[in-house]
C-alpha cells in the first residue's frame, strides 16, 4: 500500500474527455424521464410519506423537503445561503426501498456491512459558494437556496437537518452512484431513479485557513502543553522531546538520508496511516507494509508532503519527533481523495476570493502555497485521476484544510526496536 506521507499526484486525462465528448455524438438521444420521474415521486410521496403525521414540503423545482429534528445545537448566525462559505456535512442516500447506497455514518455502514477501519466517516468537507462546483444539485438547493416550509421561506443554519426526495436530475442523473471506498451501503443506486438522502449541516466555516490555524495552535497548547510561540514554522508545531531516547546519533542536514517510522493520525486521533508494525495492527487489524520511508532531501521537495522537509532537518538518529501541523505542509485546500477516480469541478470563487483578500497583505506568504498547488492541479482541469492506487485498495480520505499530527523515528536502518 503506498505511505500516505507521499503527495498525491494526479494525471489528467483530457484523451478521456476528447474521446468521450466525440463518441457521445453518434449515440442515439438519450429518452428524458424527468417527467415521468416526477409524476412517479409525487405519487410515491402521496402514497408513503405525507399523512397527518409526516410532512414533506414540495418545492417548485419538484423536490420535497423534510425538517428533521436536529442532533446539535442550531446556530442562526451561520447560514450558508447568504455568503460564500465551506460547509462540513453528513448525508445517507437511500433507494425509495430503503436501501442505502451512501453514507458517511460509521454506525450506518457497520449495519449496512460495509464498514472498513480504513475509512474516516466523518463529516464532507466542501465549498459552498455564488454557484455548484462539487455537490449534487439537492444538497446545493437545500444549503444555498430559500425553501418553503408550509408557505414559510426557510433557510438551513449550522445544526439544521433535513430529508431530500428528489428525482434523478437534483441527485445522480443518468448514472447512478456507488462507493467502494468504505462510504458505500449494500446497494447501488442505478440511473434515472428517484433518491432520499437525509442532510444535516454540522458545520458552517467562513475561513477554511483561519479555523485550522486555531485548531493547531489549541491542540499544541492544549494536547502537548506548548506555547503558542514554539513554532518551527507558522502553524507548524514540532516536539523532539515527548520520548526519551538514549545514545543519539549525528543530527540530520538537508543533505542527509534517514530511514523513518511514522504513524500519521487526524487531531480526533484517528489512525490514517503507518508503517509500524503494532500500530497497524491496532488501527487496521492488519500488517500491509514494514518498510520504512527512505528520507533524503531533494531540490524540489516534491516526493512527499511538505512537513517532513521541514522536520527531518535537525533531527538526530534515533530520535523520535512529533508535530502537528496545518493543511498547508500537508495535503492543502483539496486533501486527498478516497475514490479511485474524482471529478473536481473548480474553486475558482473561493480561491480568487483568498487571493484578492489575503495573498496580498503583509502577512500573505503563509498563504501563497495553497494558491500554488491549488493553481497547478485544479484550476485548469475539471477531470482527474489518481495515478498510484490499485484496484480494490481502501486509502482514507484526508478532507479539505485538514491538519495533521505525526509522530516519527529517524534510524539509519531498519530496526526492529521501532516497531
Amino acid at each position: 500500500m503506498q505511505n500516505r506521507i507521499f503527495k498525491n499526484i494526479f494525471t489528467v486525462v483530457l484523451s478521456v474527455l476528447l474521446i468521450g465528448g466525440l463518441g457521445s455524438c453518434s449515440k442515439d438521444p438519450e429518452i428524458d424521464t424527468s417527467k415521468f420521474q416526477q409524476q412517479s415521486l409525487d405519487a410515491w410521496m402521496a402514497k408513503h410519506v405525507n399523512n397527518p403525521d409526516t410532512v414533506a414540503w414540495r418545492q417548485p423545482n419538484g423536490m420535497y423537503v423534510q425538517i428533521l429534528p436536529s442532533t446539535q445545537p442550531l446556530d442562526q448566525s451561520l447560514v450558508p445561503a447568504d455568503t460564500i462559505v465551506w460547509v462540513r456535512i453528513n448525508y445517507t442516500g437511500r433507494t425509495l426501498q430503503n436501501n442505502v447506497y451512501i453514507t458517511r455514518s460509521a454506525e450506518e455502514a457497520k449495519w449496512q456491512g460495509t464498514f472498513t477501519e480504513r475509512t474516516y466517516y466523518a463529516p464532507d468537507y466542501l465549498y459552498c459558494g455564488a454557484t455548484n462546483t462539487n455537490m449534487i444539485e439537492g444538497q446545493y438547493f437545500a444549503l444555498k437556496r430559500e425553501f418553503m416550509i408550509d408557505g414559510v421561506p426557510t433557510k438551513m443554519v449550522q445544526g439544521s437537518k433535513v430529508r431530500l426526495y428528489m428525482t434523478s436530475k437534483m441527485a445522480y442523473g443518468s448514472y447512478g452512484t456507488s462507493n467502494n471506498q468504505g462510504y458505500g451501503g449494500q446497494f447501488t443506486l442505478k440511473g434515472n431513479l428517484p433518491t432520499i438522502e437525509d442532510l444535516e449541516l454540522v458545520e458552517v466555516v467562513k475561513d477554511p485557513i483561519e479555523r485550522e490555524n486555531k485548531l493547531v495552535a489549541d491542540y499544541a497548547t492544549q494536547q502537548w502543553g506548548m506555547s503558542p510561540t514554539d513554532t518551527l514554522l507558522t502553524n507548524f508545531y514540532l516536539d523532539k522531546d515527548f520520548v526519551t531516547t538514549a545514545a543519539l546519533g549525528d543530527t540530520l542536514t538537508v543533505d542527509s538520508t534517514a530511514y523513518i517510522y511514522y504513524k500519521g493520525y487526524y487531531l480526533d486521533g484517528f489512525v490514517f496511516d503507518s508503517n509500524i508494525d503494532s500500530v497497524q495492527l491496532r488501527a487496521f487489524g492488519e500488517i500491509t507494509t514494514s518498510e520504512p520511508l527512505t528520507y533524503k532531501a531533494s531540490a524540489d521537495e516534491k516526493e512527499y508532503i511538505k512537513a517532513f522537509y521541514k522536520a527531518i532537518p535537525g533531527m538526530r538518529y534515533g530520535q523520535w519527533g512529533r508535530m502537528v501541523f496545518t493543511s498547508i505542509y500537508g495535503y492543502g485546500a483539496t486533501g486527498y481523495s478516497a475514490a479511485l477516480q474524482e471529478e473536481y469541478d473548480s474553486y475558482n470563487n473561493y480561491m480568487s476570493y483568498l487571493y484578492a483578500n489575503l495573498y496580498n497583505n503583509t502577512t500573505a506568504n503563509q498563504y501563497s502555497s495553497y494558491y500554488d498547488y491549488y493553481a497547478t492541479n485544479y484550476m485548469y482541469y475539471n477531470i482527474l485521476t489518481s495515478s498510484t492506487l490499485e484496484e480494490g485498495e481502501i486509502v482514507t480520505e484526508i478532507p479539505s484544510y485538514t491538519p495533521l499530527v505525526f509522530e516519527f523515528f529517524v534510524t539509519h536502518g531498519d530496526e526492529e526496536s521501532s516497531k
